[in-house]
């Protein structure tokens, strides 16, 4: 139990999730075929899990989401779902046949509407702040800025090999990627959405130097996928995000509840009681198995 556990405080939860490739190698490199199949495998992950997604930004080598969950299990499933596929995917693009992921993914409870404004306007940042491109509508990767703020449709590919073996045929759907809105913002029509998208842009560029120097749309082009970042920036990951000091104590305390209940019911689980209940909001152990309740 040594690793952050899976907490879901409420029924449905806003998440800010972040993965990265192993060792910091670039098998997420833009390009027309990369982009079409992360859009794709996305999509198609989205169609089938009860996730909204609000946000997304994929760099070379790490990836943001910010989206909602009705549970830890269906979370978990849907990261399990997308990286899975995504990674046999690119890996075949880019003949990679190693380890494709760091390890497991970070998701952290967004537990305000201020904070959820903040990850999205982190999300913007990505591509500029790390000096890729002057402004983010000229990043040629996948993300959620081209749809939110610059009206672009992001349509990509997924390729059906449950049909392709049936039949012996290559099959593909096509698939379009769309972006809910924030629930804070949901009141809003699809007119003053983007605009508020658009405000919130804005005031991530203006945060930013405009005579620095970028790398530009063909540098990151042409870094080869197998190769890897020259220096990695390891930050801790906070419990969770919030603009509000009461919430984050009061979500700490609920957390610390909930790892107190969770240990003791592993406890016992590991003494035999397969019947163990486990709290509610986490995710039991891999074995774990309910007894069906007697009936009365």
């Amino acid at each position: 139990m040594s690793r952050h556990l899976r907490f879901h405080p409420c029924s449905t939860t806003i998440y800010f999730v972040t993965d990265r490739c192993f060792q910091g190698r670039f098998l997420l490199r833009p390009s027309p075929k990369a982009n079409a199949i992360i859009i794709g495998v996305l999509a198609h992950a989205l169609a089938r899990f009860r996730i909204q997604l609000y946000a997304h930004c994929f760099l070379s080598n790490h990836f943001h989401l910010l989206l909602s969950a009705p549970s830890a299990a269906e979370l978990a499933a849907f990261m399990q779902y997308f990286k899975g596929n995504l990674a046999r995917k690119l890996g075949r693009l880019h003949g990679w046949r190693e380890t494709f992921w760091r390890g497991r993914y970070h998701a952290r409870p967004v537990l305000d509407e201020a904070a959820a404004i903040e990850r999205m306007k982190y999300i913007f940042s990505n591509s500029i702040k790390e000096n890729l491109v002057a402004r983010v509508r000229y990043y040629p990767g996948v993300h959620c800025h081209h749809e939110l703020v610059d009206g672009r449709t992001l349509r990509g590919v997924w390729e059906n090999l449950t049909a392709k073996r049936r039949t012996g045929r290559t099959t593909l759907e096509h698939h379009t990627l769309r972006c809910a809105k924030l629930p804070a913002l949901a009141h809003l029509d699809d007119y003053a959405y983007r605009k508020a998208m658009t405000r919130s842009s804005n005031e991530v560029h203006e945060a930013l130097d405009p005579q620095r120097k970028v790398l530009g749309q063909a540098k990151i082009l042409a870094v080869h996928p197998h190769s890897a970042a020259t220096e990695l920036h390891r930050r801790p990951q906070p419990i969770c995000h919030t603009t509000c000091a009461e919430l984050k104590r009061a979500f700490k305390t609920a957390y610390r509840c909930f790892v107190d209940a969770y240990r003791q019911a592993f406890e016992a689980f590991r003494e035999g009681a397969l019947a163990t209940v486990f709290p509610p909001g986490g995710l039991p152990p891999v074995g774990w198995w309910h007894a069906p309740t007697a009936p009365t």
